[in-house]
C-alpha cells in the first residue's frame, strides 16, 4: 500500500459554472461580463485552495487554480493588456510555488501543486518579450521551480524511509496527529 496521499480534490461545481458561464460570454464578445466571471471563478478557486478538505472533483484545486489565473491572463492578452496577463500568469505561479514550500500545507496538495507548478510557469513565457529582463526572470523562477521539487520531494523522501509503525502525520493547523 502507497504511503503517497491521495491529490487534493475538491467540489469544484461552483467554480466549473463560473467558468463555463465566463467562457460563454467570452464567446459572445462580453468582454466586461466574461472578466467578472473568471474573477469570480478565481476567488472560488481560492476558496477551495484554502479548504482542500473537501472532497468531490476528479480535478485538484492546484490545477483549477492555474486554469483560472490563465484564463484571466488569456483574456488579457488579446484585449491588449499584456502587463495583466502577465500578472495573472505570475499569480498563479507564485501561488502554488509558496503553497508547495509551506510545511503547513498538507502533502497531497504540495504535491498537485509541484506538479501544476510547470503549467503555471508555460503560462507565464507564453507571449513574452524576448529580452534580457526577461530571461533573467526566467531564470529567477525556473531556480525557484526547482527549489519547490527538491523542497517536496525532500518530504516525500524522510516519509518513505519510515517504517510503517513510525508514519505519523500532524494536521497542520492543530499540530495534532490525524
Amino acid at each position: 500500500m502507497s504511503r503517497l496521499p491521495m491529490s487534493a480534490m475538491v467540489d469544484d461545481a461552483e467554480w466549473t459554472r463560473l467558468t463555463v458561464a465566463a467562457n460563454d460570454a467570452f464567446r459572445r464578445e462580453q468582454i466586461c461580463e466574461a472578466l467578472l466571471l473568471y474573477r469570480d471563478a478565481l476567488a472560488e478557486a481560492e476558496r477551495l485552495f484554502c479548504n482542500t478538505e473537501i472532497v468531490g472533483s476528479p480535478v485538484s484545486v492546484a490545477t483549477i487554480y492555474v486554469i483560472s489565473c490563465q484564463n484571466l491572463a488569456e483574456a488579457a492578452r488579446l484585449t491588449g493588456e499584456p502587463g495583466a496577463a502577465e500578472r495573472w500568469s505570475l499569480q498563479a505561479f507564485e501561488r502554488l510555488a509558496a503553497a508547495a514550500e509551506s510545511p503547513a500545507t498538507p502533502l497531497s496538495l504540495r504535491l498537485d501543486c509541484m506538479r501544476d507548478l510547470k503549467f503555471a510557469f508555460l503560462n507565464l513565457v507564453e507571449g513574452r518579450r524576448e529580452d534580457v529582463a526577461f530571461h533573467l526572470e526566467m531564470e529567477r523562477l525556473l531556480a525557484r521551480g526547482r527549489g519547490v521539487v527538491a523542497c517536496v520531494m525532500g518530504v516525500v523522501e524522510r516519509l518513505a524511509t519510515l517504517p510503517a509503525g513510525e508514519l505519523r502525520l500532524f494536521d497542520s493547523v492543530t499540530g495534532r496527529p490525524s
